[in-house]
């Protein structure tokens, strides 16, 4: 359900119009630990904010819902939210005993992702709602799909918007 949920918001996304530049923006992207992402965004409060929607694919996949707002004229710095998937984290084996403890650290190497909110620093090379490279730093809490624990979880996002 979640593969057919997140090849679906995917084949949405690339389907936005790209030739509609004043309307939407669209990004490709890497960063750890989302290996490649993909996002679609359109700009509000004239220009001077942003909301996205986005597609992150790892060894787990998830979907995010933002909203940056520039604090600079150039546009270059911005501070934002998210919520959806906000990062990827192996399971906790600490409270594990002997066998348990090898066999938590194995299935510890299949991450699955962690669902929440977060807060989001962004430099944009050209401006927000502008052509160019960025980097984005995300960092929030949520729930850990596999263990249910809350947990803190930080991204890395480099992309280029078109």
């Amino acid at each position: 359900m979640r593969n057919t949920l997140c090849t679906t918001l995917l084949c949405g996304l690339i389907s936005f119009p790209t030739s509609a530049s004043d309307s939407f923006n669209f990004q490709v992207a890497t960063g750890f630990p989302f290996v490649s992402s993909v996002e679609a965004s359109v700009p509000l409060q004239e220009r001077n904010g942003r909301a996205y929607l986005n597609a992150r694919l790892s060894i787990d996949a998830g979907a995010a819902l933002g909203y940056e707002y520039a604090l600079d004229p150039q546009q270059q710095h911005a501070l934002g939210a998210v919520i959806g998937s906000i990062g990827i984290r192996g399971r906790d084996c600490n409270q594990e005993d002997g066998f348990e403890q090898v066999g938590c650290a194995l299935t510890s190497l299949f991450r699955s992702r962690v669902d929440g909110v977060g807060v989001t620093y962004s430099f944009n090379n050209s401006g927000l709602n502008q052509r160019g490279f960025r980097a984005r730093v995300e960092a929030g809490r949520g729930k850990h799909l596999s263990s249910g624990t809350q947990q803190w979880v930080a991204n890395l996002v480099i992309g280029y918007q078109f």
